[in-house]
């Protein structure tokens, strides 16, 4: 990305503001109480479509549509609002937003690579939802890209375990905001990674976030990520 891991962002979560989840709304609403852009969660219907999707189904009329197991003729006949990753990018770069692209298969990440290549948005883009080592395997398999490792847990050794982040050329780390502590975040941002946090409204955790470094903030809220503090957007 064209910018240092000392630049906090206000990232928009898949139903923010209210808005129905994984639609071009919720991504609008974000927008325009001052995001600086949003987590697109996707997935890979039956015929091979990039569509956002946070479960891996969608539930109509109480019955699951699985993504896998279904077309996106078969899916958006049930479900109108189902957005393609091609049409949240063009949404996207329409106000120049950064993305952090959350996998639920390693493999997508091939197919959104491509799109992401031929809209020149690659360096604007962090994948992440990866555990250790799917991140590390992605990280080999296609240097351009930046990803990073999400953590399940906090680790016994912070400074070990970033430095190993680093060795195998990870963009960064992502997790719950209770495991981004002091001691991990500094290390991480001195050995030049990112950090990104999950999802959280809370006022006071939100601004904890922001005094630590975190560079990409997730949040259901933008608006009270971003009340009463400078602009962050690089």
């Amino acid at each position: 990305m064209r910018y240092s891991n000392r630049t906090s962002f206000i990232l928009s979560t898949t139903d923010a503001m209210g808005q129905p989840a994984c639609s071009l709304e919720a991504i609008m609403a974000g927008h325009a109480v001052g995001a600086h852009g949003c987590i697109l969660p996707v997935d890979t219907t039956q015929d091979g479509i990039t569509i956002l999707c946070a479960k891996g189904s969608y539930h109509v009329a109480g019955e699951a549509l699985s993504v896998h197991e279904n077309s996106f003729e078969t899916l958006r006949s049930t479900y109108p609002k189902l957005v393609s990753l091609g049409q949240a990018l063009e949404l996207v770069r329409s106000y120049s937003g950064k993305m952090g692209i959350e996998l639920h298969d390693p493999l997508t990440a091939a197919q959104v690579r491509v799109s992401l290549r031929c809209s020149e948005y690659l360096n604007h883009a962090y994948f992440c939802g990866l555990r250790p080592q799917q991140a590390a395997a992605l990280a080999a398999a296609y240097p351009d890209l930046q990803v990073m490792v999400d953590l399940p847990l906090s680790p016994e050794d912070p400074v070990t375990f970033v430095r190993g982040a680093q060795r195998l050329g990870l963009f960064g780390l992502r997790a719950e905001p209770e495991l981004l502590t002091e001691t991990l975040c500094s290390e991480a941002l001195r050995c030049g990674l990112f950090l990104a946090s999950t999802e959280t409204d809370d006022p006071a955790v939100l601004h904890s976030l922001v005094t630590r470094g975190v560079n990409f903030i997730e949040t259901n809220r933008p608006d009270l990520a971003l009340a009463g503090q400078p602009d962050y957007q690089a």
